[in-house]
């Protein structure tokens, strides 16, 4: 039933711009593919392609992915996971964002162009 449920959920906040060109369901997990996807509740995003998986309450968004909530907005990524249990964002390919907070950057490593929040936080990593 929770999984119904939550399939339900993702189904219903999400509205399409354009029919979908692919949907697929296997082992636990969804995928909805389009030029255009959007989401809008907190998180709010667009993006072509997402995967969610019913057993691990993990988003992955792929393709200029845009996003955007109350302290943080960013746009024009390659890919985002986000886990629902954590709030965490993890940004791959991360061409800019805006934060009302800070900004830490760890320079002991090459950067990778990954980026890190947590929704609410006042505080972005950058890998």
């Amino acid at each position: 039933m929770k999984k119904l449920l939550t399939i339900l959920f993702l189904v219903c906040s999400i509205s399409l711009t354009n029919i979908a060109s692919a949907q697929t369901k296997s082992n636990g997990e969804t995928t909805l593919s389009s030029d255009k996807i959007v989401f809008n509740q907190d998180p709010k995003f667009q993006c072509k392609q997402i995967s969610f998986d019913d057993k691990t309450q993990i988003m992955t968004l792929l393709e200029n992915v845009s996003l955007k909530t109350e302290k943080f907005e960013l746009s024009n990524a390659g890919k985002v996971v986000y886990d629902q249990k954590t709030k965490k964002l993890t940004i791959y390919d991360c061409k800019e964002f805006t934060i009302d907070g800070k900004v830490v950057t760890n320079k002991e490593t090459h950067k990778k162009n990954i980026v890190e929040y947590t929704l609410g936080d006042d505080t972005v990593y950058i890998l």
